[in-house]
């Protein structure tokens, strides 16, 4: 399990927030389906090879029904389907991007809810039986969003998908995958792009990334003028700083290890400069994400 119930905050975490902590509380996360205990793995930095993950203990269970427990097989069927219906989506999914200086989430009933809470399960049946549907919840970093986009690619399409400022509406039309260099009507997108092997270029006030796409050369068959990334991390703190770049390693380093059969991905809610088509900037570490997966996504 990648996500958790942080029951001290009442709000979900993705795993590799724990990256970020200095101290991590191995008593406070539950599974976002069932409530049941998790415990997290291979959180330390600079030490464990793979991501940050949740899991049961050696005697635990999911409570039955859990959603989150049937996931890897979701997970299975929607590389070759869609998996939503109309009546909603099977699994917990984020359908709004709230960053914590705005404005909280509100009810139905007018009250506030937690950032991070999710609207509760429903069901097809009035009882309450039968097979539950989501309808999206509110999340604080575009992590979780990257995560349901990349696994779910044939739900795309009918996914809601909101994020203030950003032009689209569903999963399929808010991500933009960069290509040739343009000029976009609304500089305002969640881009993504495979990450060029290029070392970054750093500085106290931003670190710059060249990505794998833009223009290609056909005279000398090699790659032209390209994207860059620019995150401005003035005011960031050396933790947020590390755990960015550390984040892009394990990424680069799983993408090499697979012998070429998987990308390290960038994706991140930034804006194209108005005077350099080039250059895409972020400022906000809750925007930016580096991910390992396959080449077609």
């Amino acid at each position: 399990m990648d996500s958790a119930l942080d029951i001290t905050t009442n709000e979900f975490i993705e795993a590799e927030h724990l990256w970020e902590l200095a101290f991590v509380d191995k008593d406070r996360y539950r599974c976002i389906g069932c409530g049941t205990q998790i415990w997290p793995a291979s959180y330390k930095r600079d030490i464990n090879k793979r991501r940050p993950y949740f899991r049961l203990g050696s005697s635990g269970s999911h409570i039955s029904p859990c959603d989150i427990d049937g996931e890897v097989e979701f997970v299975k069927r929607a590389k070759l389907e869609r998996i939503g219906t109309a009546d909603g989506f099977p699994l917990p999914f984020p359908n709004k991007l709230v960053l914590s200086d705005e404005r909280p989430v509100v009810g139905q009933a007018g009250d506030e809810q937690p950032q991070d809470g999710a609207q509760r399960r429903r069901s097809r049946s009035g009882g309450g039986l039968g097979l539950r549907a989501y309808h999206g919840h509110t999340v604080k970093t575009i992590r979780p969003i990257v995560k349901k986009f990349m696994r779910f690619p044939h739900d795309r399409e009918g996914l809601p998908l909101e994020i203030q400022n950003c032009d689209g509406n569903t999963y399929a039309t808010v991500f933009w995958r960069l290509n040739r260099l343009m000029q976009f009507r609304y500089p305002v997108h969640l881009y993504f792009a495979p990450l060029h092997w290029k070392a970054p270029v750093k500085s106290d006030t931003h670190i710059e990334w060249q990505l794998n796409a833009g223009d290609w050369d056909t005279v000398n068959n090699r790659r032209g003028a390209s994207y860059r990334l620019r995150v401005d991390w003035s005011e960031w703190s050396d933790t947020k700083k590390n755990t960015l770049m550390y984040e892009v390693e394990v990424a680069r380093g799983r993408a090499k290890d697979s012998g070429g059969a998987v990308n390290a991905w960038m994706f991140f809610l930034g804006e194209q400069d108005s005077q350099d088509q080039t250059l895409l900037v972020v400022n906000r570490h809750q925007l930016i994400c580096c991910v390992e997966g396959s080449k077609q996504i």
